[in-house]
């Protein structure tokens, strides 16, 4: 979750637009998914392409994770709920205030691991909405040890593609495509440190 001082410096325009800006798409999403249900669509749900001046970056069409919508569902819908005295100006938004930090970034998470891709405001220090890591390597020969992507944390909604093409992996040699701890949601957790 981001800091309130994070908020703070982006001032409260940037969080009104946010605000909003994820009060429609968790709208946009409860919707489709009841209309979904009731005509029992097959087709696969997609992200809407989204080019805003509120983003950096811009969220790609992709495939719409429909399970963590469906079991996560009345979560979306209180989180959107939790923000409309905000969209509609019945509350005034403070970007210092860590009550209302923790509900947008609540909500930003959760529409994060919906649509499998990172959701930034424009002036955030983290990578642009739409982000996922791509890894592509070709070796012709492995004697030791290859590892394509080795991440510790990329956050919510984080996704990893590893395209590898090794040709031969001699003996004692290895290929790993991903290691590392947590793609999505929060940093790996370290076991408290034990008695000396």
């Amino acid at each position: 979750m981001a800091e309130p001082v994070t908020w703070a410096v982006l001032g409260t325009v940037a969080l009104t637009q946010g605000i909003a800006f994820l009060y429609n798409q968790a709208g946009e999403l409860i919707k489709i998914r009841r209309e979904r249900k009731k005509a029992a669509a097959k087709e696969p749900l997609l992200t809407p392409a989204v080019s805003d001046p509120v983003l950096a970056g811009q969220l790609q069409p992709l495939p719409v994770d429909e399970k963590v919508v469906d079991e996560r569902s009345e979560e979306l819908i209180t989180l959107q709920e939790g923000l409309v005295s905000y969209t509609n100006g019945n509350r005034e938004v403070d970007p210092a205030s860590a009550e209302l930090v923790a509900k947008v970034e609540a909500l930003r998470g959760l529409l994060e691991l919906a649509y499998q891709q990172r959701i930034t405001f424009r002036g955030e220090e983290r990578e642009p909405s739409g982000s996922q890591v791509d890894v592509v390597a070709t070796a012709k020969r492995v004697e030791g040890h290859l590892v394509a992507a080795r991440i510790d944390h990329v956050g919510a909604g984080g996704r990893v593609n590893v395209d590898l093409d090794v040709d031969e992996v001699t003996a004692g040699g290895r290929v790993i495509g991903f290691e590392g701890k947590s793609i999505g949601g929060g940093p790996p957790q370290r076991p408290a440190p034990g008695p000396r």
